[in-house]
């Protein structure tokens, strides 16, 4: 799985502003991680600490994205099927009042900007991270776990991280695919930072990027920067999201 965290920090008007950092990277280098099979499956995060790993590319009309992996051509990202759902459960131990609002909100800005189907298609029990070694369950892939949690449950959390994600890839015939991910939100930092619910929109909203392939950008113009107070999409989120969204059928 692919994964990032957010943490907080204040600009020059003492603002909380949203950051990420990112859960079980090193130093800006992809890693696989939970291989299941060491070439053919594998789970990668971006770093905690720096502002990019993937390679910065300049989007038309200005602004910037990244993916957190591409194909062996160098160019195509590694991506969901974009002819199949990217379905979504949701783990409500923490989840706020406003959590319904702040879920639907996000998605329906990453299926803007990507033209991926996301479904949310229930909720679960399972703690977050519970299927890192077993992503499949009888009937497939399992979907994207979105958990709202706190630093008690996910270590990663502790500190100014206010959110984790990412996605787990497979490999047939020379290309890669992500499958399944997951996304954890510190939910009580996420209130107490509040603002109507659009911090912790913006905070999901990039975790669910991260989760379909984006990576961190040093453009404060983009919600992809590690520090953005954004709660919408830049110029290069939405050209590199639709990129994503582009790929062929797997």
């Amino acid at each position: 799985m692919t994964g990032q965290g957010v943490s907080w920090r204040r600009d020059p008007r003492s603002r909380a502003v949203l950051a990420v950092s990112v859960l079980l990277g090193l130093l800006g280098v992809l890693m696989a991680w939970i291989v299941i099979a060491p070439e053919s499956t594998g789970t990668v995060f971006p770093d905690r600490g720096s502002a990019t790993s993937g390679e910065t590319r300049a989007a038309p009309g200005g602004g910037s994205y990244a993916f957190l992996q591409t194909q062996a051509d160098g160019a195509t990202p590694v991506a969901y099927d974009p002819c199949t759902p990217v379905r979504i459960v949701v783990n409500e131990r923490r989840a706020p009042d406003d959590a319904d609002a702040v879920l639907r909100r996000a998605v329906a800005e990453v299926e803007d900007a990507s033209g991926l189907d996301l479904q949310v298609v229930g909720t679960t029990t399972d703690p977050p991270l519970a299927h890192e070694d077993d992503p499949e369950d009888g009937e497939g892939w399992r979907p994207v776990q979105i958990s709202w949690t706190d630093a008690d449950e996910v270590a990663e959390l502790e500190g100014r991280v206010g959110g984790l994600g990412g996605s787990t890839w497979v490999e047939r015939d020379d290309r890669r695919t992500y499958v399944t991910g997951e996304i954890m939100l510190d939910a009580p930092d996420l209130v107490r930072r509040g603002n109507g619910g659009d911090v912790a929109t913006g905070v999901l909203m990039h975790e669910l990027a991260h989760v379909l392939g984006l990576d961190h950008v040093d453009d404060l113009g983009e919600l992809m920067h590690p520090s953005s107070p954004r709660d919408a999409w830049g110029p290069g989120d939405r050209v590199g999201l639709a990129a994503l969204g582009a790929v062929g059928c797997a």
